[in-house]
């Protein structure tokens, strides 16, 4: 996968949704490019900070990142840790 040179991010947590098998690093920052290689944080403060971090991602067709949303069922548990692991 390749990434434009000078393009800058850092991995700042994970996602994690066990019934759907989602367990994927949060990147720091987006654009397509970053897209293509896990979900971005979009808007918001980091993990564990106050407020509503919205996180971008593809649904593709090859049950790579959020294609198996669709699957979720009302009471699934959607977690996302920091990087010391500790659940936001």
């Amino acid at each position: 996968m390749y990434i434009a040179e000078g393009t800058n991010f850092n991995v700042i947590g994970l996602i994690e949704i066990k019934s759907i098998n989602i367990n994927y690093p949060i990147i720091s920052s987006y654009n397509n490019d970053l897209l293509k290689i896990a979900p971005c944080r979009f808007y918001g403060p980091m993990p564990n900070e106050v407020g509503n971090m919205c996180i971008a991602g593809h649904n593709y067709n090859s049950y790579k990142f959020f294609s198996r949303l669709k699957n979720l069922s009302n009471g699934d548990i959607i977690t996302i840790f920091d990087l010391s692991r500790r659940k936001g």
